[in-house]
């Protein structure tokens, strides 16, 4: 692999690890802000469909 894939291949990793840190703690945020069942669930669609 060369030198040059690197860069973006460390985009792609930073923006699925940012990914996977935010979904499981959405719920709890959701809940806190007096979210019901249904706005986690549009949360948890929107926050996959723009990233």
């Amino acid at each position: 692999m060369t030198k040059q894939l690197y860069p973006l291949l460390l985009i792609s990793f930073i923006g699925s690890f940012g990914l996977s840190v935010v979904l499981p703690f959405l719920v709890f945020l959701v809940n806190d802000f007096g979210g019901n069942p249904f706005v986690n669930g549009m949360m948890e669609l929107l926050t996959l469909h723009f990233n």
